[in-house]
């Protein structure tokens, strides 16, 4: 298991958003890890609350002050989930990857009071393409 601090909080003392600070650590810290351990399975605790205007997207610290947001977008998903289908798919005794929704509730919608789960259903689908591959350029790799 792999689980570690990323995310906007940590990015504050980078001068990076917390996007950046996030892709950052999924190329240089999650992805090289994967190889280096080189495990049969790669579990997917597939969380989308980290969604530019998702509920969850909003952190508060040990003093109760609210703190900015990661902001991943839908292709920050699909990205991010490629790059860990690819590191696994390297490694010689892969099995296979297997990814379960964990996170993600929606925007709120002041107009219906309700949820619009828009932005779910988008990294949803930018997730699974990533977990394909299916149409995503990996020329776009940072």
């Amino acid at each position: 298991m792999m689980n570690g601090a990323m995310g906007a909080e940590s990015a504050s003392t980078m001068n990076e958003t917390g996007r950046e600070a996030w892709m950052k650590a999924v190329k240089y810290r999650i992805v090289p890890a994967i190889r280096a351990f080189a495990p049969n399975i790669l579990i997917i605790s597939a969380g989308f609350d980290a969604a530019e205007t998702d509920l969850g997207n909003v952190g508060v610290d040990r003093r109760g002050e609210r703190k900015p947001g990661v902001n991943l977008t839908p292709k920050d998903y699909e990205e991010m989930t490629a790059r860990l289908v690819e590191a696994v798919e390297s490694c010689p005794e892969a099995k296979g990857v297997v990814s379960i929704l964990e996170g993600g509730y929606g925007s709120y919608d002041v107009g219906d009071s309700g949820l619009d789960r828009n932005i779910l259903a988008k990294c949803c689908v930018s997730h699974i393409k990533g977990l394909s591959s299916f149409g995503f350029d990996k020329s776009t790799y940072r």
